[in-house]
């Protein structure tokens, strides 16, 4: 009875393992070619599109360069990536 009982699970494996290879393939899509990649010029990386402010940040006791975030209008520091309120916005909220 073991025999036939692991001569009839190998085989259902061997199916199980078939029909996923048979799924794989057949669900592979085409390639898409150049119809979906962008043409024109290269975009610029993150960090570079984003406007940069000498500031002195308050973790590192040191003025370094930092990235306005224009949502949330804070700096980040581009050092140790720490957040400062944003010094125009306070000025602005003063008036």
């Amino acid at each position: 009875m073991i025999p036939a009982v692991t001569l009839g699970a190998a085989a259902l494996l061997a199916a199980l393992l078939g029909g996923t290879a048979l799924a794989r393939w057949w669900a592979i899509p085409a390639p898409a070619g150049r119809r979906h990649r962008r043409t024109g010029p290269p975009l610029p990386p993150p960090v570079e599109a984003l406007d940069k402010v000498a500031f002195r940040c308050p973790a590192e006791n040191r003025v370094t360069v930092h990235a306005r975030a224009r949502i949330v209008r804070q700096l980040i520091c581009l050092d140790c990536r720490n957040t400062t309120p944003d010094p125009l916005r306070n000025r602005e909220g003063a008036q």
